[in-house]
């Protein structure tokens, strides 16, 4: 048995009945193991959820890295790839969503904590590659932040997707576009990266 069966089975039983199983003995007799070879994997219901969680971004950037394509997309375009793919991850887990996470409280993150670190490892590499190609500006004291910055995003867009109902999650869509749009514009020379540009150039020539 392995992991992914284990997940598995935990959704399917979860769906089925609409809340977990009373406890880790009943679900290792459900699987047809012992409890102890349970253990081996998951200690808890609530561990099972965060793999299921750490998994939608695991396969998200495993999807991406698999696609030849990706290679050559800008930072920008990266972000926007990674946050399209997410969702269509969380899709076909949509309904173990809502039933578990139906009041998404974003204050109440313990169940995500597993999958911060997998996402802003992949966010600072994104960021490596903006200031490479000058797509994000460096700023003393505030780059390092960007990564914590776009984490922010993923709660924003989780959020609103849960929420969402328009058609085929179309203002979800809507929304990857917007706030990654924004985020850049944030992220890159800004009307106040110009001014002190500026400023600094009248200085130096005065």
């Amino acid at each position: 048995m392995e992991k992914k069966d284990i997940i598995k089975q935990y959704i399917t039983y979860y769906l089925e009945n609409g809340k977990a199983p009373a406890n880790m003995y009943q679900f290792a007799k459900l699987l047809g193991v012992e409890e102890k070879t349970l253990y081996a994997y998951f200690t808890s219901f609530e561990s099972i959820e965060k793999e299921i969680w750490k998994n939608t971004f695991e396969n998200t950037i495993s999807r991406l890295n698999a696609d030849e394509r990706y290679f050559n997309y800008s930072a920008r375009e990266k972000m926007l790839a990674f946050f399209f793919t997410w969702i269509e991850e969380l899709t076909d887990i949509r309904s173990f969503i809502l039933m578990t996470k139906p009041n998404f409280n974003i204050l109440e993150l313990k169940f995500l904590k597993e999958s911060k670190e997998v996402f802003i490892d992949y966010a600072s590499d994104i960021i490596r590659l903006g200031k490479e190609t000058k797509e994000i500006r460096d700023r003393i004291w505030i780059t390092n932040n960007f990564p914590a910055f776009l984490w922010l995003q993923v709660l924003f867009i989780l959020r609103f997707w849960i929420n969402d109902s328009s058609p085929n999650f179309e203002k979800t869509d809507a929304a990857i576009e917007k706030s990654v749009n924004f985020s850049f514009e944030l992220m890159g020379n800004n009307l106040i990266d110009t001014a002190i540009d500026f400023g600094k150039f009248v200085l130096t020539k005065s």
